[in-house]
Parts: C-alpha cells; sequence; structure tokens
C-alpha cells in the first residue's frame, strides 16, 4: 500500500491524475549493445502523441536517484527517428536496430503539489507486464518511480522515498524496465 503522500512534508499536496495504459517497444541490435552500455531506446504509446525516447547511460547516481540525460521526439513512424538513431551510432555501429522487447505498463499516477498548486514532483506506481511474441505475458513485476520537478527540493524525494521505504518499498533498484523485461540477456 502506498503510503499517505500527503503526510510526508508540510504544503504538499497529492492530486491523483488519470490512470495511462503505456505500451512500449524497446528497440536495440540483435545482441543488445545499447542496453549493456546502459542506454534504452523506445517508442511509446498511451501518453499524448506517439514518443520515440533515448536515455544515455547514468551520469549522476546517489542511493535513492538516479539522473539519465532524455530525449524525446514525436513520431507515429514505426522506424526510430533518425536524430535519435545518429546519437546511438558510436554504440551500433552498423548494425540495424529491431524490437528486442514489447512492454505494457498499467501507471497510477499521484502528483505532489506546493499548496499553490506548483508542481513539486510525480510518483508513478507501474504494474508492468512484459510481453512475448506471441502476446502473452510472459512476466510481470511493480515499479514505483518519483521524479521531481524542475526545481523541486531534493529533500522532497528524500522524504518520499523514506516515507516508501517505511510502508514496505523494497530498497531503489537501479534495473530499467527494459532490462529487467530482457533479463538475463540484457547483462
Amino acid at each position: 500500500e502506498l503510503p499517505d503522500l500527503a503526510e510526508v512534508a508540510p504544503g504538499v499536496r497529492v492530486v491523483a491524475a488519470p490512470t495511462l495504459e503505456l505500451d512500449a517497444v524497446y528497440v536495440d541490435t540483435d545482441d543488445l549493445d545499447l542496453v549493456r552500455r546502459g542506454v534504452s531506446l523506445r517508442r511509446r504509446t498511451g501518453e499524448g502523441p506517439t514518443r520515440w525516447t533515448l536515455k544515455l547511460p547514468a551520469t549522476v547516481s546517489s542511493g535513492i536517484a538516479l539522473s539519465r540525460r532524455e530525449f524525446d521526439v514525436a513520431s507515429d513512424a514505426e522506424v526510430v527517428p533518425a536524430e535519435l538513431a545518429d546519437l546511438v551510432t558510436a554504440w551500433v555501429r552498423r548494425r540495424p536496430l529491431v524490437p528486442v522487447t514489447t512492454i505494457r505498463t498499467t501507471r497510477r499516477r499521484h502528483l505532489l503539489t506546493g499548496v499553490d498548486g506548483s508542481p513539486l514532483a510525480e510518483l508513478d506506481d507501474d504494474e508492468v507486464s512484459v510481453v512475448d511474441a506471441d502476446d502473452h505475458v510472459a512476466v510481470r513485476f511493480r515499479e514505483i518511480e518519483v521524479e521531481l520537478a524542475q526545481g523541486a527540493s531534493p529533500d522532497l524525494l528524500t522524504l518520499v522515498a523514506s516515507s516508501l521505504s517505511e510502508a514496505g518499498a523494497g530498497a531503489p533498484d537501479r534495473t530499467t524496465k527494459g532490462v529487467r523485461a530482457l533479463g538475463p540477456r540484457a547483462l
């Protein structure tokens, strides 16, 4: 059970946001050259326009936080947009980028705002299903993620993480959804 996040810090309000049904297709080389280097490239639907997202390896890491640089491109195309394909050339060389896994996520969102309504963070409670080639669920897992809004105090992240831990959440796990979906091959 999620704790009462409104009690996490004074002056923080919690607003339930609509639940999202997200589908993501991760692409990589057949040998997983990207994911093995901490890079993910996916095409996701279910949250506004279809988007391609490239996440580069983590550059800043602490006990409870992971910072990754992201690039997003809105595109309905089934092929990787050229501007993102160009950014991964050093890792993939001339090897083709192909779909390597598909995941479906039911995302229950909780927005943390200041009393004035200004955004402070979003807590996402994700139920993730890894879908095999026959469209059957192969694996399921749950992930809780907190993302601070631009300019929000890192102290809020510490308070929320502590509250989640006290409620029974496990230790932070830096394993991304894509890596978890791919399993041992990705390691």
